[in-house]
């Protein structure tokens, strides 16, 4: 019988190209799917200005009227408020683009009848691939907000 057959060494590199062909395919498609760079909070941080000593914000009308720096290292897209108020929670948001180091005026809606507030919370969002992102603690609370 005259059988032809590829050697063991021809077949054993033959199987280890495959072997690392297909482990680079599915490094690579693993890297267009997952970025490199891990997204979370760790650099957003928002804070309130003060001035003398007191924070920079008050409530005038149905807004409350704040100014905030972004103090982290990631541009921020805007800010998410809630406010604990002698009638119920109110939650709110404002969309304004806050560069890295930068201060902003800005004024929150709070909309209806909402009573004495008693608590501010103010969360700073940014957006990555589409996706927006709310870092919860790294924003500030304002414990009383008088009027304008």
């Amino acid at each position: 019988m005259d059988k032809k057959a590829i050697s063991p060494l021809l077949s054993t590199i033959i199987l280890l190209v495959f072997a690392i062909g297909l482990g680079g395919l599915v490094i690579s498609w693993g890297k267009t799917n997952f970025p490199d760079e891990k997204v979370d909070c760790l650099k957003a941080s928002l804070s309130i200005v003060t001035i003398s000593g007191k924070p920079a914000i008050c409530l005038k009308d149905s807004y409350v009227q704040l100014t905030a720096q972004n103090d982290g290292g990631v541009f921020l897209q805007g800010i998410k408020a809630a406010f604990a108020t002698d009638k119920e929670p109110i939650a709110s948001s404002a969309k304004l683009d806050i560069p890295i180091g930068e201060l902003v005026k800005v004024a929150i809606p709070l909309g209806g009848n909402f009573g004495k507030i008693q608590k501010g919370l103010f969360t700073p969002t940014f957006s990555y691939q589409g996706k927006e992102y709310i870092c919860a603690k790294k924003g500030f609370t304002v414990e009383s907000i008088s009027e304008c």
